[in-house]
């Protein structure tokens, strides 16, 4: 007789608390993988965020507190106070000042597109479907193909207003309110007026300039301030070939070269003319009529190829003629986007899918906004507004401090100690550019051959045909060489930067002491201005970087740094931040261009069939010391060098103005003689705390380079169960002004999903509901946010006593998400789902009739989903016909008397079979429920229905469907009464403290 264990039941090697941290390799990569643009909505944010602020201290110098608070609504108590005020100091010399800086940076915050091409190109087309691609549906704004269209410029621009307007020549030729109309209706009715008012027959005397304001509340495509100008043919006239150069220009502009496949040349002569004139125009090229191009009559070499392949081949042929493999070219199919509904755009979509075609024009507006974002950056526009802002805000502070001074003498030594400290700042930076010019001359002249000798003798080491072959060595030099001289301008840029900020530092200290201000002390002055201390990150410059090593000031000189931390850590106390102000950006910008150069050396020697590594090392520093990029990465890291030491010496100046008014008068008298003292500290902590973040931002660590090892760590960190060190680890990913576009979607998501999980099973709640926020908004399309989200919120809301009921909707909603995964591949691990229906089991409560009607029953999704975790820990159930006939084969040849003993055996055997099931069944599931937090849990309501359920399992497994004398010996399987379950309760319930378990406890075994 076969033993009964060789059909045993057992427990899979796979334990219950590892399922939940296999989140990584679950995450659909679709949903991952699309562009997050992130950075550039926290930048258009900074951005609204200061021109707010700005706005603010205008309107307070104007003395117009009810506008000022229709700014910021949460100043308005302290606005209204100040309405009938008299004896309000005078402002208003500082009026101008406020207003030409809010002037600047609602021009400069601007995404400005210039739109080039031939006649009939497709620009306006472009414009519409940019314009409309926040809309449900195309609208098409701007008129195509009249003369207006081709004769004028075009301006379509976004205001802050509340009214949208059209102007020609700037005079105003119509007006709507957009509080009077729905959006689409004005929207509407001005693509109406723009096309009568400007018809084909048209023609504006000078070939006018046509501007159209929107407000962003009307049309916000970009998520941020823009203007759009569309040109006339450039081709068409040296007149229109020169408006188009002026416009080239000014930087501030990105240059879109917009070219029609149908044309035969998709890029005319002329364009690689205009953009030689101006190489460093941020540029990129739209092929449009992409659609078209499918349609269009194969040639003789052709005829066996699809639409598809015939408009790729002519993109191919764009590809070869710019002849720039840098160049970002995207492709735009507007035919289709307007009207895919059309009989012949339906049958183009077999070819090209509509949600292709979209895509394109995503993919247009996201680089678009990673362009003006890099433009922003390079020229340190939001960090000099910031910087300006600080400085006005500083003067006005002066004004209330010469008013409370009776002493002339003070108020000109503290002109004098801000102006001082200004003129330190100045000649710190013109040395600092003297030595950045000199570093980069002896790297350039001096050091360049030695690291390209020790980088070939590296090559040399190596082996492999690079020894032998001139292309493979040239191309292994490079690559060793470009980090090198990348890391050696790094280290000399770093350490005159440090050098200058040495200066600056010694100053400020210097005049402190003269002003009688104790700098140890500055943290503990009474003053309603909050003083700033800086963290630890002053210490360390964080600029996103290629492929530059990161050198923090550690790396410096120890006897330096150690003379200047006591200034650093005292001028902390007032607001000064000191960075190693590494510029690492421009380097690896500068370097990448010089790798390129290299290559051209590489196939330069490829003419030459003799070579030594000799010569080869001599031709590649020669052609890298003739480039030019070294000059501009002199200016580049100058201008950068300059701008973050006047903006130390500007935020010196607004703490010290802020602390000479404020050191011994008490607040009451500064109220007495002040009463707008209150309202002007709010309006300078919100611009201050605007200027903290934008530096933040500007100076946030390059994530991209760490994020693989971060996930490695922590996946190491998970199987130790370490959850501290994981939320320690993934910290820099979640902070208000941290740059995450740069890592790859993937490693993001399973960051964030193995923080959200360390955090809720250290039962820090609130921290991982604000992760799950950011979770959530990076990757709207993931189930798996919206489980921790609901779950997250169920917990807080019970543990704060808040009213569950609100939650059932959401619930509701969250388990339809989860019943249409696909089994096979689920985003949410089964794990994570049995924690989720436990708590929402646990602690919401049962929807009313109507919600049950369209719900999706978490209890018994919850009951399914721990049947599907045990048949998955258990291999095979007992069979009362198939043990038969294993083990009862032999019955005719025996004795009645033998027979009966057979089956008593048999069925003893089949009874420990049973009972070792329902133990590896009651053990899985006690494992599982000890795998999840117990305080997530309330066994006490969702222990009978897992105990029934258990229940029912053993009854559909262990009890055979047949007439048999000996299956009374199994009625406990088929007793109602609880009671003769206790020994299942007892070993199913994880918590000690449950009422469930207590009550078995004293149940009968």
């Amino acid at each position: 007789m076969a033993s009964p264990s060789d059909d045993f039941v057992h427990l899979r090697s796979t334990s219950a608390g590892t399922q939940w941290e296999q989140i990584a390799s679950l995450l659909p990569a679709k949903k991952v993988q699309e562009p997050r643009m992130a950075d550039f909505r926290r930048f258009a944010q900074l951005q609204e965020m200061l021109r707010v602020s700005c706005t603010c201290m205008r309107e307070f110098t104007r003395r117009r507190f009810d506008a000022l608070a229709k700014e910021a609504p949460d100043l308005a108590e302290a606005c209204k106070e100040l309405q009938s005020a008299n004896s309000l100091l005078d402002l208003g010399q500082h009026v101008h000042g406020m207003e030409s800086l809010v002037q600047r940076i609602q021009a400069k915050e601007k995404l400005r597109i210039i739109f080039i091409g031939p006649l009939k190109a497709g620009k306006s087309s472009l414009i519409n479907l940019l314009l409309s691609s926040c809309l449900p549906d195309c609208e098409m704004l701007l008129p195509v193909d009249n003369k207006a269209a081709t004769n004028c410029i075009w301006k379509v621009e976004s205001t802050t207003e509340r009214h949208a307007c059209v102007y020609l020549n700037d005079v105003l030729q119509k007006e709507w309110l957009l509080d009077d109309l729905k959006p689409e209706v004005l929207r509407a009715d001005m693509a109406e007026f723009l096309e009568e008012k400007f018809a084909r027959d048209a023609n504006p005397s000078g070939h006018g300039e046509i501007c159209i304001q929107l407000p962003l509340d009307l049309l916000n495509p970009f998520g941020c301030h823009y203007s759009l100008v569309d040109t006339p043919g450039f081709t068409e006239s040296e007149e229109y070939a020169k408006l188009v150069q002026r416009f080239l220009q000014d930087h501030s502009h990105i240059a879109c070269m917009v070219c029609p496949l149908t044309e035969g040349t998709a890029k005319p002569e002329h364009t690689q003319q205009m953009l030689a004139l101006n190489p460093y125009s941020k540029t990129f090229w739209v092929l449009t009529r992409y659609d078209m191009a499918m349609n269009l009559k194969p040639g003789k070499k052709q005829k066996d190829t699809s639409k598809r392949q015939a408009a790729d081949s002519l993109v191919s042929q764009f590809r070869r003629d710019i002849g720039s493999s840098s160049a970002r070219i995207f492709l735009h199919a507007g035919g289709l986007l307007q009207d895919p509904e059309d009989d012949s755009n339906e049958v183009l979509q077999k070819y090209l899918p509509l949600e292709e075609a979209t895509s394109w024009l995503r993919d247009i507006q996201n680089h678009v906004k990673e362009i003006f974002m890099l433009l922003q950056q390079e020229q340190t526009v939001l960090s000099n507004q910031s910087q300006t802002a600080m400085h006005r805000t500083a003067e006005l502070t002066d004004e209330y401090r010469k008013r409370l001074e009776t002493s002339q003498g003070t108020v000109a030594a503290s002109d004098f100690y801000a102006q001082e400290m200004q003129t330190a700042a100045e000649d710190a930076a013109g040395d600092l550019e003297r030595e950045i010019r000199q570093e980069i001359d002896a790297v350039r002249n001096d050091k360049l051959q030695e690291l390209c000798t020790s980088a070939g003798d590296e090559v040399n080491q190596e082996g492999g045909p690079s020894r032998w072959v001139r292309h493979q060595y040239i191309e292994k030099l490079l690559s060793k060489l470009v980090p090198k001289i990348e890391k050696e301008m790094q280290s000399r840029l770093d350490a005159a930067m440090m050098r200058a900020q040495e200066k600056t530092l010694q100053v400020a200290l210097r005049l402190l002491t003269r002003a009688g201000l104790d700098a140890s002390k500055a943290g503990e002055t009474s003053s309603q201005s909050e003083v700033i201390t800086p963290g630890t990150g002053h210490l360390r410059g964080r600029y996103p970087v290629e492929s530059v090593t990161m050198l923090t000031v550690t790396a410096l000189s120890i006897g330096r740094l150690a003379a200047t931390e006591a200034g650093i850590a005292a001028l902390g106390s007032f607001g000064v931040t000191a960075t190693s102000l590494q510029l690492a950006g421009v380097v690896g910008a500068a370097i990448a261009g010089i790798a390129l150069l290299g290559l051209g050396t590489k196939y330069a020697l490829e003419a030459h069939p003799f070579w030594t590594r000799e010569t080869a090392n001599a031709e590649v520093v020669a052609e890298i010391q003739r480039a030019n990029h070294w000059s501009i990465l002199s200016q580049a890291a100058s201008a950068r060098g300059k701008s973050q030491l006047l903006y130390s010496a500007t935020r010196f100046r607004y703490k010290f103005s802020e602390l000479l008014l404020t050191n011994g008068a008490s607040a009451e008298v500064l109220s007495s003689l002040f009463p707008d003292l209150t309202l002007l500290e709010q309006v300078k902590a919100k611009l201050n705390s605007c200027c903290q973040d934008i530096e933040q931002f500007m100076e946030a660590e390059a994530l991209g380079e760490r994020a693989s090892r971060d996930f490695s760590t922590c996946s190491f960190k998970v199987v130790q169960r370490d959850w501290l060190s994981i939320v320690d680890q993934t910290s820099p990913y979640v902070e208000e002004n941290a740059r995450t576009d740069a890592v790859a979607g993937d490693i993001l998501a399973s960051l964030l999903a193995l923080r959200t999980e360390a955090l809720v099973k250290s039962q820090m709640l609130r921290e991982a509901q604000h992760t799950v926020g950011i979770f959530r908004r990076l990757f709207p399309d993931l189930t798996l946010p919206l489980v921790y989200d609901v779950a997250v919120d169920v917990l807080l809301s019970f543990l704060e006593n808040k009213d569950r009921q609100e939650m059932v909707p959401r619930v509701s909603f969250c388990n339809a998400e989860l019943k249409q995964q696909d089994p096979k591949n689920p985003e949410v691990p089964l794990m994570l789902q049995i924690w989720y229906l436990c708590v929402v089991a646990s602690f919401v409560p049962t929807p009313g009739e109507q919600e049950r009607k369209r719900d999706v029953n978490t209890m018994d999704m919850l009951l399914g989903a721990i049947e599907s975790f045990a048949n998955s820990q258990l291999q095979g159930q007992p069979n009362w016909n198939a043990h038969v006939a294993a083990n009862f084969s032999l019955v005719k040849e025996m004795s009645p008397a033998e027979v009966e003993t057979r089956q008593n055996e048999i069925w003893e055997s089949y009874l420990t079979l049973c009972h070792r099931f329902v133990a590896c069944l009651l053990n899985s599931v006690r494992e599982l429920l000890e795998a999840l937090p117990a305080r997530d849990m309330e066994m006490d309501i969702i222990g009978p229905p897992i105990l029934e359920k258990l229940v029912q399992m053993v009854r559909a497994y262990c009890t055979p469907e047949i007439s048999d004398p000996f299956l009374e010996k199994l009625s406990c399987l088929k007793n109602d009464d609880m009671e003769d379950w206790a020994p299942f309760i007892n070993k199913i319930c994880p918590s000690e403290s449950s009422k469930l378990a207590s009550d078995a406890k004293t149940m009968p075994e």
